[in-house]
């Protein structure tokens, strides 16, 4: 449990609309301060030591940073040479230290840094493989296989792509696949060890400019490369009443998606049973241990025409309520062409392992700040 009266790092925010209570970040180590992608942790297992990412507009890029929530040993630390590619900082399962990939895609490596901001390279792909082509990827976010053996990296070229998975212990890398269409957020299972998630998505063609839909989102994988076939069968994004998006893995091993306009859903990895959880347009989701609560943001990406919310939704129940009602978009006089694409801004509601809090990205003070809620108020309200 944490200890928020003892931390002086946090100040107690309600909601107008709801009564909910969230603890906001107010002494932040960087200008703007952001949770984790929802599908890698922010809180290390323990819930001694909240990471988050740390930017400084104009600045386009991400720095890590850490608060300790040791009532005992408090501190606020900012990592500036921690500067990382797109999602990939993984808290590491001892929680004193986190892997990312460098803000040099064509570095091709992973490192660690610890408390204390001392980085050390973990492991680096030879140019076997790369062979001098120019990679403007290297992971979307790292993920480790359930038995503890393998990390997974998506990667890409200019025109083309792979996947490839590091050996914790050896520290070498195997190349499962390579693809012509862009794929991302590759993701392992929690439950199944050689299985994993890859996304499909849209991008513009670096060569002609040209905008390229993708066809269907989530797609099965595994580590032995004898699998790569979609989730959903016979479904053509946009063009037969579904907008899947956002995947993730609950983690008893479900697989769990939105659909912008339909809601939440999971389905079960061995009999293809699926359920419609949650019925309403939705943008990020994420789900406790047993799937029973649910946490969803709508929807960032229309701001700033209106305020986004952060919803709780008590499966047992039926019932919902705000966590945050009413979200402005993220403004900064440094960047006022608009800030929340150029650094991703947006809720990204996740649980935290044990289920006990909800940690998002929040703008309710007028900055970008951190919050956490804990969940035993939102199940007696519903």
């Amino acid at each position: 449990m944490i200890e928020f009266d003892k931390l002086p790092y946090f100040e107690e925010y309600i909601d107008e609309e709801s009564g909910v209570k969230s603890y906001i970040l107010n002494k932040k180590p960087a200008e703007f301060v952001q949770s984790f992608y929802f599908t890698n942790q922010s809180l290390s297992e323990d819930n001694k030591y909240l990471w988050m990412y740390c930017f400084y507009p104009p600045l386009k890029q991400h720095c890590l940073g850490v608060v300790s929530l040791d009532p005992k040993n408090t501190f606020v630390r900012v990592f500036n040479q921690a500067v990382f590619s797109g999602a990939s900082p993984l808290v590491a399962p001892e929680g004193d230290k986190v892997y990312f990939t460098g803000i040099d895609d064509s570095d091709c490596a992973v490192y660690t840094i610890d408390l204390n901001g001392n980085i050390e390279l973990f492991a680096k792909m030879d140019n076997s493989f790369i062979d001098n082509k120019l990679v403007t990827r290297f992971s979307t976010h790292l993920t480790i296989s359930a038995d503890g053996k393998y990390m997974l990296i998506d990667a890409m070229f200019v025109t083309y792509g792979f996947v490839t998975i590091l050996d914790m212990k050896t520290r070498e890398f195997k190349i499962i696949n390579e693809y012509q269409n862009f794929h991302n957020h590759a993701q392992f299972s929690p439950v199944h060890p050689n299985l994993f998630l890859l996304s499909q998505d849209s991008r513009c063609d670096p060569v002609s400019g040209k905008w390229i839909a993708f066809k269907n989102r989530i797609w099965l994988c595994d580590t032995e490369a004898t699998l790569f076939e979609p989730v959903i069968q016979r479904s053509w994004h946009g063009h037969d009443g579904t907008m899947v998006c956002h995947d993730f893995w609950s983690q008893d091993g479900k697989i769990c998606w939105i659909d912008y306009k339909k809601g939440a859903y999971e389905m079960d990895v061995d009999t293809s049973e699926t359920n419609h959880i949650w019925k309403e347009p939705l943008c990020h989701a994420h789900c406790n241990v047993d799937r029973s609560l649910w946490v969803a943001d709508q929807s960032p990406y229309d701001w700033p025409k209106q305020n986004c919310k952060v919803m709780f939704l008590n499966r047992s129940t039926g019932k919902k309520i705000d966590i945050f009602s009413a979200m402005p978009a993220p403004r900064c006089d440094k960047y006022p062409a608009g800030i929340r694409s150029r650094w991703h801004i947006d809720p990204h509601p996740q649980f935290t392992k044990d289920g006990e809090n909800i940690i998002c990205t929040t703008t309710v003070k007028g900055g970008v700040d951190i919050a956490i809620t804990p969940v035993k108020q939102l199940i007696d309200m519903t």
